[in-house]
C-alpha cells in the first residue's frame, strides 16, 4: 500500500495504544495500531511530503503539498501551525489568534516534571490530557507541581528552566530507554521541597517488560515485529535482534508499507 504517513498519535484505555495515521493515494486515512506482535514492512520510501498544519485545533492540509527534505512541514505550514506558536511561548506575551488567546486564557493548564530514563524534564499541559502528554513524551514518571491558565503557566516553565531541562533529546531517550528509576524523580522532588504524588507511567504502555536484551539503533527501512512503543520510539524485533527506531523519521514519508496484525 502506498499512502503518506501524516501523522502519529495515542488513545487512553487501561493500556496506551499507539497509532499510526496514513494518508492513502485517494485522500482516505487509516490508521495502524502499533499494537504488539504488529508486523511493519516498509518496502520502499518515496521521499518527505508536508504534513499541513493545526489552525484553531482542526487540521488544514499543505496547501501546495510541498516536498520537505526534513521534519514533518515546510516552513509555511510551520509558521502557520497554532501549536507550533504556542510551544514557543515564554509567557510574556500571547501571540496566537485571538480564539486560540482566549482559549489559553480560560482553560487551566498544569506544570509538570516528567522522568524520562535518568533525566528529569519541566514542562506544561491543559487539564485533562496530561497523562497522554506524558505517554506522547515516552515519560517513565511523572508528577503535577502547579496549575494557571496557559500564558501564567508559560512564565512559570521558562522560570524553572533554569533548574531543570524542558526538553529531552531522542538520543538521550533512547541511549536511557531501559532504565527504570522512580528515585530519580523523588530525589529532585525532596532536594526542591516539593511535595506532589509521582505517577508511575511505564505501565500503561503495552510489552515494555518484554524486552529481553538491549536493542541496537536501527537506520533505514523498517522490517519485523512490533514490541512496544514508547513515546515515539518503537522497539522491533527480527530474527531475534532488537531494535530502537523513532517513529518521528516516518512521520512526512511517502512509503509503501504492508501492517500485519498477529
Amino acid at each position: 500500500m502506498k499512502c503518506h504517513v501524516t501523522g502519529m498519535f495515542w488513545t487512553l484505555d487501561k493500556k496506551a495504544k499507539p497509532f499510526l495515521e496514513l494518508t492513502k493515494e485517494d485522500k482516505s486515512k487509516e490508521y495502524v495500531h502499533l499494537k504488539r506482535n504488529t508486523t511493519i514492512k516498509v518496502l520502499n520510501e518515496f521521499g518527505k511530503k508536508c504534513t499541513g498544519y493545526f489552525e484553531n485545533g482542526e487540521h488544514k492540509i499543505c496547501p501546495d503539498n510541498l516536498t520537505i527534505n526534513y521534519g514533518k512541514q515546510c516552513s509555511v505550514c510551520r509558521s502557520k501551525d497554532s501549536f507550533n506558536i504556542c510551544a514557543s511561548c515564554d509567557g510574556s506575551k500571547c501571540s496566537a489568534t485571538e480564539d486560540v488567546m482566549k482559549k489559553c486564557l480560560s482553560t487551566t493548564h498544569f506544570l509538570y516534571l516528567v522522568l524520562i530514563g535518568e533525566k528529569v524534564k519541566v514542562g506544561i499541559t491543559s487539564a485533562g490530557r496530561y497523562l497522554k502528554r506524558w505517554i506522547e513524551q515516552g515519560a517513565d514518571y511523572a508528577c503535577l507541581i502547579g496549575s494557571d491558565n496557559g500564558l501564567n503557566i508559560r512564565a512559570l516553565e521558562k522560570n524553572m528552566a533554569k533548574e531543570v531541562t524542558d526538553r529531552i533529546s531522542t538520543s538521550a531517550k533512547i541511549k536511557s530507554f531501559m532504565k527504570d528509576d522512580r528515585e530519580l524523580l523523588a530525589a529532585f522532588l525532596k532536594e526542591k521541597n516539593m511535595e506532589t504524588n509521582i505517577t508511575n507511567v511505564r505501565k500503561f504502555y503495552e510489552g515494555l517488560d518484554s524486552i529481553p536484551k538491549t536493542p541496537c539503533v536501527h537506520e533505514g527501512l523498517v522490517n519485523g515485529r512490533v514490541v512496544c512503543v514508547k513515546g515515539k520510539i518503537l522497539i522491533f524485533e527480527n530474527n531475534e535482534n532488537y531494535y530502537y527506531y523513532d517513529l518521528n523519521n516516518l512521520i512526512g514519508e511517502v512509503v509503501d508499507a504492508e501492517f500485519t496484525y498477529n
